[in-house]
């Protein structure tokens, strides 16, 4: 993995043509990291084009959400980020290799489908349960717990919106 800086216009337009090599704008998370301040953004931003037609891969948005755990982890020294991030990632990563994916990367399942793919691998262990079973047990309390010490740190409450939190 390698790392381009440049200005966000031209950093924009690069994001976009490398996502061709690897298999469209669905596959390709995003990030803009500065001294102060992360924002992480699945590439293809809001997609009006298929807006509402269920037709969306999420993988992008998956695995900009592993690489903002991953940046909060390494931040704030919190394992359980990292712990998410790997939960989060061993998931999708099983769904593609089960054949789980979306029309645009070869694959029948809708957003949804492929949502459900990944949630149902959430609900086993890291290795897979013995009988192939989910565990009976909310899918992510290590993101939940990173998220609410993140939050407590601020001084906001879990469910303030961003621009009703104070600053870092």
């Amino acid at each position: 993995m390698g790392i381009r800086d440049s200005q966000n216009l031209y950093g924009d337009v690069f994001s976009d043509l490398c996502a061709g090599f690897i298999g469209g704008l669905g596959v390709a998370p995003g990030a803009n990291i500065g001294d102060d301040y992360a924002i992480f953004e699945a590439v293809h931003g809001s997609a009006p084009d298929i807006a509402g037609k269920g037709i969306a891969n999420p993988l992008s948005l998956l695995m900009s959400s592993v690489m903002m755990l991953n940046h909060l982890a390494a931040a704030k020294n919190d394992p359980a980020c990292t712990k998410a991030a790997e939960r989060i990632k061993g998931a999708y990563d099983r769904a593609l290799q089960d054949g789980q994916k979306t029309g645009d990367i070869g694959g029948s399942l809708n957003t949804d489908g492929f949502v459900r793919a990944v949630i149902e691998r959430l609900g086993a262990r890291a290795h897979g349960s013995a009988d192939g079973r989910p565990r009976r047990r909310a899918p992510l309390p290590a993101a939940r717990a990173c998220a609410a010490r993140d939050h407590r740190r601020r001084g906001a409450p879990p469910h303030a919106p961003a621009h009703n939190r104070p600053p870092p």
